[in-house]
């Protein structure tokens, strides 16, 4: 019976893996689409916004565009790191 329970923990155990590394690889390509975001963003020089008043303000877009786009490089660099430590790691389940 011993043999079939750890049989059953290391199915789950690998399924448990593959799943978080397909988790990882989803949130690589989101990063990748917010740093595309971020880098269109950072085209525009200015963000009008009407209000309800009939007033307007203009924003800057270049500061919140650095930022998202540096956020969203440094997230893809670390999961990048980490998804590799997974899956080229050669200890056994």
């Amino acid at each position: 019976m011993e043999f079939f329970d750890r049989l059953a923990v290391k199915y789950f155990w690998k399924f448990g893996t593959r799943l978080f590394n397909v988790l990882i690889v989803v949130l690589l390509v989101f990063n990748g689409i917010l740093a595309l975001l971020a880098y269109k963003v950072h085209s525009y020089l200015l963000v009008v916004a009407y209000l309800f008043d009939g007033g307007t303000e203009i924003h800057g877009t270049t500061g919140p565009a650095i930022l998202l786009y540096l956020t969203a490089l440094a997230n893809i660099f670390v999961l990048a790191m980490h998804l590799m430590t997974r899956i080229y790691r050669t200890d056994s389940y």
